[in-house]
C-alpha cells in the first residue's frame, strides 16, 4: 500500500508541475524558430503570454518601409498599403500544456494546438466570410515523442473589387499535416474544389478540382537542405489572357529534391504534365516537360541560402560584390560533385505524331583542370559532357520549325512596316526557311530521316563530338 501510494503521489506532483515545464520549453523553441527567420528588411516578432496550463503565442511581421519602396520600386501610396495589409495578419496559435489533454479530445501528449486567423481592417471587409470563421483554421496535436497531426481548413472566400475589375472567388481547402521529431520530417495533403481569378481586360484564370500532397525529411547538418517530394494537380484549368487563349486538362506539376550521386550533394527535378492543352486552335495531347539540376553541393547551398538570407538587398552594388565573391569562393567545391543540367524529357503529340527529346550537359570532376575559376570557363571543355536526342514525326517537326519560323518573320515585318508582304508571300517565306533548316541539318549529318520521322543522337565527351555515331574530335 505504501509503495502504490508513493506511486500516486509522484505521478499526482508530475502531473501537477509538468504544465509549467512544458509551457516553458514550447516558448523557448517558438522563440528559436523566429530567430532563424529574421532577414534584412524584414522582422519577425513573437509575444507569448504563457499560463500554467496553457499559453497564447501571436506572430507577428514588421517590414522597413524604406527596405519596400527602395528595393522594389514602390510608391509612398503603395509602400503604405501593403504595410497596412500586413499588419491586418497576426497568427495567434493557442497552446495547451501536457500532460493531460483536453482541446482537441481527451488525450495524453506534450500539447494541443489551435490557430485560427481572422482577418480585420476595412481591406478584408469585402471577404465573404462569417463572424465564426477564420481565414485559416488548424487543430492539432503534439506527442511526448514529438510527433504529431494538424488538421487545417481554409474557407470559401470571395473578394471584388469593382474599381479594379478584380474578382477572385475559392471554394475552399481541407487538409492534414503529419509530422515527426517536431517537424523534422512530415507529409501533409490538401484538396479543393477550385476557384477563378479575375482582372477585367487583363486575365481570367479558373481552376477545377485541386489535389496536394507534398513529404520533407530535414538534414542533420544543412538547415536550408531537405528532401522532399511533391505534386499539385488540377482537373482543369482555363485560361483567358489577351491573345492566349487555353484550357489544360489533369495537370500535373511535382518536383523531388534527393540526394545526388553522393550524400553531400542534392538532385532537385521539377516536372509537370497534361493530358491535353486546347490553345486557340491548337490541340497537344500527352505533354511532359521535366527540368533537372543534378549533383548540386548541399554545402554550397548552403551557404548561398545563408548569403541570400543576409544580403542588403537595397544596395544593389553591394549584392553584385557579394554574389561575385561567393562564385569565386564556392565555384571549385560546387563542380566537385559532377554538377549537371538536364531535360529528361521533353514529349508531347499533336494530330496523332509525336516528339520525344533529352538534355543533359555535366561537369565530370575526375576531368577538372588543376585551376578552376568562373573567369575562365573555357578551361572546364575538357571536363564538360552533353547528350542530345531528338525523336519526332518529320510533319510535325516541320510545323514546329515553320512556327518558329514564322515568329522570326513576323518580327522582322513589324519591325519594317514599310514592307508590303502578302499573306501568300508571307506564308512561302515561313515554308522555305522551315524547310531549309531542316534540309541543311539531315545534309549536314546533324539528323536522320527513317520512315517518315527526324532521329538525331549527339553526344560530348573529352573533347569528342559524336554526332549519330560519327565521332569528329574538337578542334579547339
Amino acid at each position: 500500500m505504501r509503495i502504490i501510494l508513493v506511486v500516486l503521489v509522484t505521478v499526482t506532483v508530475l502531473l501537477g508541475v509538468s504544465p509549467y515545464f512544458i509551457g516553458g520549453k514550447i516558448e523557448s523553441v517558438a522563440q528559436d524558430y523566429v530567430e532563424q527567420l529574421q532577414a534584412p528588411g524584414y522582422r519577425y516578432s513573437l509575444e507569448v503570454a504563457r499560463g500554467y496550463r496553457s499559453s497564447r503565442l501571436n506572430y507577428q511581421l514588421e517590414v522597413d518601409p524604406d527596405f519596400l519602396a527602395s528595393y522594389y520600386a514602390l510608391s509612398d501610396d503603395q509602400t503604405e498599403e501593403i504595410i497596412e495589409a500586413l499588419s491586418q495578419f497576426e497568427i495567434e496559435l493557442q497552446v495547451q500544456h501536457g500532460p493531460l489533454l483536453t482541446a482537441n479530445g481527451l488525450g495524453f501528449g506534450l500539447a494541443d494546438i489551435s490557430m485560427d486567423i481572422i482577418p480585420e481592417g476595412s481591406r478584408l471587409e469585402r471577404l465573404s466570410l462569417t463572424a465564426e470563421e477564420a481565414l485559416i483554421s488548424a487543430r492539432g496535436r503534439i506527442n511526448f515523442s514529438g510527433d504529431g497531426m494538424v488538421h487545417y481548413q481554409i474557407p470559401a472566400t470571395r473578394f471584388v473589387d469593382p474599381g479594379r475589375g478584380v474578382e477572385s472567388r475559392f471554394s475552399g481547402l481541407e487538409g492534414e499535416l503529419n509530422f515527426e521529431g517536431f517537424g523534422y520530417s512530415f507529409t501533409t495533403w490538401a484538396a479543393s474544389e477550385g476557384g477563378l481569378i479575375s482582372m477585367t481586360d487583363m486575365i481570367s484564370l479558373e481552376f477545377g478540382q485541386m489535389d496536394f500532397s507534398a513529404q520533407m525529411t530535414m538534414g542533420p547538418d544543412y538547415s536550408w537542405v531537405a528532401n522532399s517530394l511533391g505534386s499539385l494537380q488540377f482537373e482543369e484549368l482555363n485560361i483567358d489572357a489577351a491573345e492566349f487563349i487555353g484550357q489544360l486538362h489533369q495537370l500535373d506539376l511535382g518536383f523531388a529534391v534527393t540526394d545526388g550521386e553522393t550524400s553531400a550533394s542534392s538532385s532537385i527535378e521539377y516536372q509537370i504534365a497534361f493530358d491535353d492543352l486546347r490553345f486557340n486552335e491548337l490541340l497537344v495531347e500527352d505533354g511532359e516537360l521535366s527540368i533537372a539540376y543534378e549533383n548540386l553541393g548541399k554545402s554550397t547551398m548552403q551557404n548561398y541560402m545563408d548569403l541570400v538570407a543576409n544580403l542588403p538587398l537595397n544596395d544593389a552594388q553591394a549584392v553584385d560584390a557579394a554574389l561575385m565573391q561567393f562564385a569565386l569562393s564556392e565555384f571549385p567545391e560546387a563542380l566537385s560533385h559532377s554538377p549537371a543540367i538536364a531535360l529528361p524529357r521533353l514529349a508531347f503529340s499533336h494530330e496523332g505524331r509525336t516528339f520525344e527529346g533529352r538534355f543533359r550537359t555535366s561537369v565530370d570532376a575526375q576531368n577538372l583542370p588543376g585551376q578552376i575559376s568562373p573567369l575562365r570557363l573555357d578551361l572546364l571543355l575538357p571536363a564538360l559532357t552533353a547528350e542530345l536526342s531528338v525523336d519526332s514525326d518529320e510533319s510535325l517537326l516541320n510545323e514546329i520549325l515553320a512556327w518558329q519560323a514564322a515568329s522570326g518573320i513576323d518580327a522582322s515585318l513589324s519591325a519594317n512596316p514599310d514592307l508590303e508582304i502578302s499573306p501568300e508571300m508571307r506564308q512561302t517565306m515561313i515554308d522555305q526557311q522551315a524547310s531549309m533548316s531542316l534540309g541543311m541539318a539531315v545534309a549536314r549529318g546533324f539528323a536522320l530521316r527513317e520512315n517518315g520521322r527526324i532521329r538525331a543522337d549527339l553526344k560530348l565527351a573529352n573533347r569528342i563530338l559524336d554526332i549519330n555515331g560519327n565521332a569528329m574530335p574538337l578542334p579547339f
